[in-house]
């Protein structure tokens, strides 16, 4: 049944191919190498039929060949039936095969001095010219199958590497799920989360902000591999100014790719000496934005859209670290407080 249904689809694209030569005859007009066939085609006739002196270079060369004058014109012939069957496919191919023939029986019949002969040479150089544009048009066919082979390589290999990408990004997030599940303190979680974003997204550096309780601003909670100074800059960073503030009020991740070029580095607390790119994520729970993580390399780096999902899952993963490790602290809290008292 599979077979059957393979061998139908092959066929029927095999006929709209031919299809698409036979009923497309305006396309056909419009491209240059039908008027080349043409040309040819009717200069041969022309010389075909013409009486005139036959002595000269061409006399010359068909005697060095071996060949009578018209005999060497037949074989021309084939040239306009080998560029059809190259340029256009097999139904072509034997449509210009059947004009040329058509040009060449009235000689070979009723002006040839040797009329038996020229008739062989005739049918010889169409049956020749039409294998020679069936094999043109199976190597432009192979072609055609070679070039759908390497695309379907391409998307394979494509398909791998998101594979093999995805397969990284829920090792790495589950790592940092296991290293911040290992802490219900607000300060340890924070610390491993830093060193997470590093180890996993293979930076230099990085940096935690939390939103201020009046929402207004961001204080610097955590970093990681971070010099000082751009420490003591970065200390707190108000709502909707540069990237940092710009992440947590839109809760959208900003990458920089080349921070010596990038407009929205300027004036930036970020912006340093050493820091080629950089990345900066939203921590969200429950739809709200409350702080944000942001990684530094010393290198040029162009974000994959593996990466930047990966950050913000490891950030959304923080973000519930967080809210659980306050509910502990309440918890603990309110065990504390004595019996009765408000």
């Amino acid at each position: 049944m599979v077979a059957r249904l393979e061998k139908s689809n092959t066929s029927s694209r095999h006929r709209a191919r031919e299809q698409s030569v036979s009923f497309h005859l305006p396309s056909i007009l419009k491209r240059p190498s039908f008027w080349v066939m043409a040309a040819i085609i009717i200069v041969l006739t022309v010389f075909h039929y013409s009486s005139m002196v036959e002595q000269g270079a061409m006399a010359d060369l068909t005697s060095r060949l071996g060949l009578t004058r018209h005999a060497f014109e037949r074989i021309a012939y084939i040239i306009p039936v080998m560029i059809a069957g190259w340029m256009y496919g097999r139904r072509m191919s034997f449509a210009v095969s059947m004009v040329t023939l058509a040009c060449m029986l009235p000689r070979a019949i009723a002006f040839s001095p040797a009329p038996a002969d020229a008739l062989v040479e005739t049918v010889a150089v169409f049956v020749l010219g039409h294998t020679i544009a069936l094999t043109f048009t199976s190597l432009r066919r192979e072609r055609e199958r070679s070039d759908q082979l390497e695309m379907t390589e391409k998307s394979l290999q494509f398909q791998l590497r998101i594979t093999k990408e995805n397969e990284k990004s829920l090792s790495a997030l589950n790592r940092a799920c296991e290293t911040l599940s290992q802490s219900l303190e607000a300060g340890d979680i924070l610390d491993r989360a830093a060193g997470v974003a590093v180890d996993v997204m293979e930076v230099e550096a990085s940096l935690i902000h939390l939103v201020d309780d009046d929402g207004g601003s961001l204080s610097l909670a955590v970093y990681h591999g971070v010099p000082t100074q751009l420490v003591q800059e970065a200390q707190a960073i108000r709502m909707g100014e540069d990237i940092i503030g710009r992440v947590a009020r839109t809760g959208t991740p900003i990458c920089v790719e080349n921070a010596s070029r990038d407009a929205a580095m300027e004036g930036s607390a970020l912006k340093a000496r050493w820091v080629q790119s950089l990345m900066c994520v939203p921590m969200k729970y429950h739809g709200s934005v409350i702080g944000t993580i942001c990684i530094l390399s010393d290198k040029y780096r162009w974000f994959r859209d593996y990466e930047v999902h990966l950050l913000t899952a490891i950030g959304g993963r923080v973000a519930v670290a967080l809210e659980n490790a306050r509910l502990c602290e309440q918890q603990r809290l309110a065990a504390r407080k004595p019996a009765g008292s408000e």
